[in-house]
């Protein structure tokens, strides 16, 4: 009898140290939904464009479950003024020497023009040309490769601050899946950037933590 209780607070132990270690590298991956990299944009007279790549769920749904990952980069575009495209306008992106022709189309909520792609880039910078807009090649900077505080370290950084959260839902039997975004305001070039750390429960849960990509300190937890 006192050998099978010894086993069973041990196994015990064990469990809880177990529900106490730090998350690694591979665990955390696998439990990121969405994982924003690097962003790129550019400000002219005639418009905003913005470009950001990363990897996320290939079936993408918020019920906390992270499922396998694709690459992915979306080209965004405002056009200031009046619009005379009816639902789509066509650019020439040029990215590490490669040459893509993109359609993108119009967004009815904001009217903004997208386009997915399958890849995730690490070049310093992209080139775009906006045909019936642009006379030459427009360049969007890497403005996230000036940051001290890269998105490895933002993954890091949400999961030391959320880990409480993760471990509680855990051990009410709740799934959790995580999302990493650059959040900015999205008409204005000159902008503060930020990144956002969401956790989502399959309980419909959430909880974020923002902090700034300069050094990485805590602005807002909700």
């Amino acid at each position: 009898m006192k050998k099978i209780l010894i086993i069973t607070f041990s196994l015990i132990i064990v469990a809880l140290i177990f529900c106490f270690l730090p998350y690694g590298a591979s665990e955390k991956y696998n439990l990121m939904s969405n994982i924003q990299q690097n962003y790129y944009c550019v400000q002219t007279e005639r418009y905003f464009a913005e470009f950001y790549c990363g990897e996320r769920e290939s079936v993408f749904e918020y019920d906390g479950y992270s499922k396998p990952k694709m690459q992915y980069g979306i080209f965004r575009i405002k056009v200031f003024g009046n619009v005379n495209y009816a639902n789509s306008i066509n650019i020439i992106a040029k990215i590490d020497d490669k040459k893509l022709q993109l359609c993108l189309e119009k967004n009815p909520f904001d009217n903004t023009f997208m386009c997915d792609i399958e890849k995730i880039y690490n070049s310093n910078s992209v080139e775009i040309f906006v045909e019936n807009i642009d006379e030459k090649f427009n360049v969007l900077q890497n403005i996230s490769s000036n940051w001290n505080f890269d998105y490895n370290n933002a993954i890091n950084k949400g999961f030391d601050e959320l880990k409480d959260f993760i471990s509680e839902n855990n051990k009410k039997g709740n799934s959790c899946e995580c999302y990493l975004s650059i959040i900015y305001n999205k008409y204005n070039f000159e902008t503060n950037y930020f990144w956002s750390f969401n956790v989502r429960t399959s309980a419909f849960k959430s909880k974020t933590v923002v902090f700034q990509v300069e050094d990485g300190e805590s602005v807002l937890i909700l």
